[in-house]
Parts: C-alpha cells; structure tokens; sequence
C-alpha cells in the first residue's frame, strides 16, 4: 500500500535528517525516474553544481543509485544517470 509521505518523514524513518535542498532534488528524482544531474537541474531550475552537490549527498545516503552511462539528450555528452532506491523492505 502506497501512502502521501513527506520527504522529511521518509528521511527521518530512515534516520538521515536531508536538508530542504536534498528533499527536493530527491523529489525531482523520483518524479523524472532516471535522470541525469543536467536533467535534474533543468527541471528544478537550478544550477548543475547546485544538484550535484545535493546528488552526491543522496548517493552517500543510499537514497538514489547508479543506473548506468549515456549521453544526455540536455547536453548531448556521456552522463551518470540516477533513481531513487527502492526499498522493498519498507513501511513507504
């Protein structure tokens, strides 16, 4: 069963306490599926250093992970791209 939870109430189920600015990139995430840090920043209007920053952060948390390489159909070079983990495990 699926239920409307705020990210700040995933994190702090898993005991990570994210910054306002990690909820949203992680929010963005979840929305676009797989991303890349260009795409990510598009949507959110930010800049790339800003979303990588905050993208490194999840990584270390364990909240999104490595899909695989391609080129970005933003930018048109190789890119990491990311989603968020799933968590079969869980009570969200």
């Amino acid at each position: 069963m699926k239920t409307a939870v705020t990210e700040t109430s995933i994190g702090a189920f898993y005991g990570q306490d994210l910054e306002p600015m990690e909820a949203e990139v992680l929010s963005a995430i979840r929305t676009l599926g797989v991303t890349c840090i260009a795409d990510c920043a598009a949507y959110l209007n930010m800049e790339r250093s800003t979303v990588a920053a905050r993208m490194n952060s999840l990584k270390h948390f364990g909240l999104i992970v490595f899909v695989g390489r391609r080129k970005s159909e933003r930018t048109g070079i190789l890119s990491e791209f990311y989603r968020v983990k799933e968590n079969k495990e869980t009570l969200f």
